[in-house]
């Protein structure tokens, strides 16, 4: 465990695993949040399309989800970089944090807001003052929860790829369990 922590590589590695947790549960919340307030309150065509294509990314594999962002990244000619990882990372993030924000908007009283309106609030005062400390703990939740699924996905994936390393080497595969299934 000492030789772990005197290598290069591992500070550099846990760096960026921080810079992009931070970035793409920032900018989970951000958009997450937006998304969450502009479909939550009204009512217009293609709100239950955008609400699926906002929830898909968790509801398909991740391995589907993955490969689509990997495809729609090459098709547009965007170099892979820091910032592809934060987007990848990001889409998981802002699903938890939309279902969040979402049902804490349902449990809010519209009433509260008009109520700010109605005394002469701006629309950020109203904001800053009802819907934001209405909708803290679901921002503190999405964001956490965000973060967890992402670090949780990423640690699967690596038992996964040691698993499948380890039965390579060791020569074992599938192959022999199915041929003695099939007898």
């Amino acid at each position: 465990m000492a030789r772990l922590f005197n290598r290069e590589d591992f500070w550099r590695a846990l760096g960026l695993s921080l810079q992009v947790a931070v970035v793409a549960t920032l900018l989970a919340l951000i958009l997450g949040t937006l998304i969450a307030l502009a479909l939550a309150r009204a009512n217009f065509f293609g709100r239950d399309s955008i609400s699926l294509l906002v929830i898909l990314p968790i509801a398909l594999p991740g391995i589907v989800s993955g490969i689509a962002l990997r495809s729609a990244v090459s098709i547009l000619g965007v170099p892979f970089s820091t910032w592809t990882i934060i987007l990848g990372h990001a889409t998981f993030c802002i699903v938890t944090v939309y279902n969040n924000v979402v049902a804490r908007l349902r449990r809010t009283a519209h009433s509260q807001v008009e109520a700010s309106m109605d005394l002469g609030a701006s629309s950020l005062r109203t904001f800053r003052y009802i819907i934001l400390p209405n909708i803290t703990t679901a921002l503190v939740a999405g964001g956490h929860a965000g973060v967890r699924a992402v670090v949780r996905r990423g640690h699967r994936d690596d038992v996964h790829r040691r698993q499948s390393t380890e039965r390579c080497r060791s020569g074992s595969s599938a192959e022999p369990r199915a041929r003695a299934t099939a007898r």
